[in-house]
């Protein structure tokens, strides 16, 4: 057995751990966290903070992955993906509460966390760091130019070389204006590329309107077959494997490898337990929405079987609303995904960089490493992008698990703290105050 495989069941653990440890508090008093969320999202450093930790994690895996999953996996995968949802949103949560409480200069990240244990701790921050770097040269390039490339090439007759120039045009335009521009276009893109792809679900799912009463019953009768339970467990918590490589291979969702606690932790809420929100609010954008969307709009969207490649699934669901207009605009969503994510992952790579030799995080090397595995992503081996990138999320996962446990009684205590868990050791000063009582007795 592969050591890959023990990662599901890691994330699993960890977030059945947390669920206990912080009580379930969104589970238990969703009315007070949803308060406390929406007093979070009128701070625009808090918005722009989540629109890149999205930059990162929307994409591919939320268009073709979730429908080559049901494809493999049945209609059953959709009940379980949002089960998965659970775990991995307190993990997200724990993963940017920590980051944030470890936060200096305006940025955090688990590499800093793990930092400040010592001499063994700073050795320990340096190693999950280079394989941060690494993997943005991987999965956070390569393998998005290479799923671009793939989307544009269906329905384009342009040679690919043409279209990786282009590509890494607008890569290089925008991560030289740095920090700020990256932040500016991620902020207008993800939103916009969001509402339209929502849109479109929602038009193939209110004009199947009569399939839905069917299609769910098919998802509650499904949910407990072994291959759906397989295959929507999969779908979620190997999602990366499903945005990168069309599910060929084993990488774990972005919860557990503390990625995007690194953009989360640019939030300028002064409680980390608030940032710790931007987290679970990740996950209710990517999977509760985004994936439940794609799924429900192939279940209703074709009637009969599904097979075929992730995207060939999604365009023959979408043709019968959006017609010949179908393939280039899902391919035009894709890469616009796709472009947000390299940018986002350029500058989780410039972060690490800066915990490693201080400073800016930027180099002359690593820019020209990085616009190289842009423009030459669509020549490298798709199965050895994946490889390389399966094992350096394990390693980062491994060690962000293990520093979220030996964390856990810290990041407890600054959920209390912030009025999330029911406790006599809330703040009781302004910032806590704005979202900290609850409308609902709950």
């Amino acid at each position: 057995m592969s050591l890959l495989n023990f990662l599901p069941v890691l994330i699993t653990g960890c977030g059945i751990y947390f669920l206990i440890k912080l009580g379930g508090f969104f589970i238990l008093h969703p009315c007070r966290t949803a308060k406390k969320t929406l007093v979070l999202m009128r701070d625009s450093s808090s918005r722009r903070a989540l629109s890149l930790a999205l930059a990162g994690t929307l994409g591919v895996g939320n268009i073709v992955g979730v429908a080559y999953g049901i494809s493999v996996g049945g209609a059953g995968c959709l009940f379980w993906m949002l089960i998965s949802a659970v775990f991995s949103a307190v993990i997200k949560f724990a993963e940017s509460t920590l980051s944030a409480d470890k936060r200096s200069d305006g940025g955090g990240g688990m590499a800093r966390v793990i930092g400040e244990r010592g001499k063994i701790g700073k050795g320990i921050g340096i190693i999950y760091a280079l394989l941060c770097v690494a993997l943005s040269l991987t999965m956070g390039t390569a393998l998005q130019s290479k799923s671009a490339l793939s989307a544009t090439s269906s329905f384009i007759k342009i040679p690919p070389a043409v279209i990786s120039v282009f590509f890494s045009f607008l890569v290089v335009i925008t991560v030289f204006g740095g920090y700020r521009k990256i932040e500016g276009v991620t902020a207008a893109l993800i939103p916009v590329a969001t509402a339209i792809y929502a849109a479109i679900c929602l038009g193939v799912i209110i004009t199947n309107v009569d399939r839905v009463p069917s299609v769910l019953a098919a998802v509650m009768r499904e949910a407990f077959d072994f291959k759906s339970a397989v295959g929507g467990v999969s779908v979620f918590l190997l999602s990366k494997t499903v945005k990168e490589g069309y599910a060929r291979g084993l990488l774990s969702n972005e919860a557990g490898a503390g990625t995007s606690a690194m953009a989360e932790s640019r939030s300028r809420s002064p409680h980390p337990a608030a940032v710790g929100l931007l987290g679970m609010c990740e996950v209710l954008f990517d999977t509760i929405l985004l994936c439940t969307l794609t799924a429900l709009a192939v279940l209703v969207g074709i009637p009969g079987e599904i097979s075929g490649d992730g995207i060939e699934i999604v365009i023959e669901a979408f043709t019968p609303l959006l017609s010949s207009l179908a393939a280039p605009l899902v391919s035009a969503l894709i890469m616009s995904f796709a472009y947000s994510t390299v940018v986002c992952w350029y500058f989780y790579g410039c972060e690490s960089l800066s915990f490693i030799f201080g400073g800016r995080g930027r180099n002359a090397l690593y820019i020209a490493l990085f616009i190289g595995s842009t423009f030459g992503g669509f020549l490298l081996p798709e199965w050895l992008l994946i490889t390389v990138s399966d094992y350096i999320l394990f390693f980062m996962s491994a060690i962000t698990l293990f520093t979220l446990i030996k964390s856990s009684e810290r990041i407890r205590d600054l959920s209390e703290q912030y009025g999330l868990l029911n406790s006599k050791r809330r703040l009781k000063n302004s910032d806590v105050g704005k979202g900290g009582k609850s409308g609902c007795r709950s």
